[in-house]
């Protein structure tokens, strides 16, 4: 069946690559799966991954995939953690319903959201191998037309979860969401977030679909590792990476991430 099934990876192109991997793997806490000159792969523990590369531009997205979320160990902690590796506060903690919520705008300029759920306030700051990340909750997207992008990620197997009039969240199969957001442009972003990478169990007929919505094919279907992947964009210009995971290969830098946490 063509849908997405789930997350896998968010992508950032950084001018200052080696700040940047800095303020995610030892600011952060997030594991070093692999590094070269120009690129790191960091993985979050419940499996998703975060890639690194160099040679972006000074970026603040203002269209396409402007923020991603994590769910953390304890948020004030984490929050002073990103300041001292280099982040700027762009909003403080506040409760909204069982969430602490929290933003930073990391060294590179990508924006960064932070969740502590149902926390009681002594929760540990990390985990026991000070990673300060529990989980990748989102992605979000701003885009140029919400009911348009809404029905193409629905199409896509993505549903429909709250509604908030000027956006809206979605539901894949493993628990985590996409958040869609009006007022964006198409964007062709070169810095920050450059794309995000979902799951899926049947890259073929997910990426015709795609493109059946009004995606556009920019890299035909291919493969590296455990993994077939394929590349678009979306209705508003962002870059979708899709995998296909080989269960009868041995995982290399990706594997199936665990399922997000449960939000009401």
């Amino acid at each position: 069946m063509a849908r997405i099934t789930g997350l896998s990876h968010v992508a950032i192109k950084s001018d200052r690559f080696e700040e940047t991997l800095r303020f995610y793997k030892d600011g952060l806490g997030l594991f070093l799966v692999q590094q070269t000159k120009d690129s790191a792969v960091l993985r979050v523990p419940d499996g998703t991954v975060i890639e690194v590369f160099a040679g972006g531009e000074p970026s603040r997205n203002t269209a396409g995939i402007t923020h991603f979320c994590f769910n953390a160990h304890n948020l004030k902690a984490v929050m002073e953690r990103a300041v001292c590796f280099g982040a700027s506060v762009k909003t403080q903690p506040y409760p909204l319903g069982e969430l602490n919520i929290g933003f930073v705008i990391a060294p590179t300029g990508e924006e960064v959201e932070f969740w502590d759920i149902a926390a009681t306030g002594d929760e540990p700051p990390c985990d026991e191998q000070g990673c300060y990340i529990k989980t990748m909750v989102h992605p979000a997207f701003t885009v140029e037309n919400l009911a348009a992008s809404k029905a193409f990620y629905e199409a896509l197997g993505i549903r429909p979860k709250v509604d908030w009039g000027w956006g809206c969240s979605m539901l894949m199969d493993d628990n985590r969401e996409i958040e869609l957001f009006s007022g964006g442009h198409v964007c062709n972003n070169t810095g920050g977030i450059t794309h995000v990478c979902f799951l899926t169990d049947h890259l073929e007929e997910t990426l015709e679909a795609a493109v059946s919505a009004g995606g556009v094919l920019t890299d035909a279907p291919a493969a590296f590792e455990n993994v077939r992947y394929a590349f678009f964009r979306g209705l508003s210009g962002e870059m979708v990476e899709l995998f296909e995971m080989d269960p009868d290969r041995e995982a290399g830098m990706f594997a199936v991430p665990q399922p997000g946490p449960v939000i009401k």
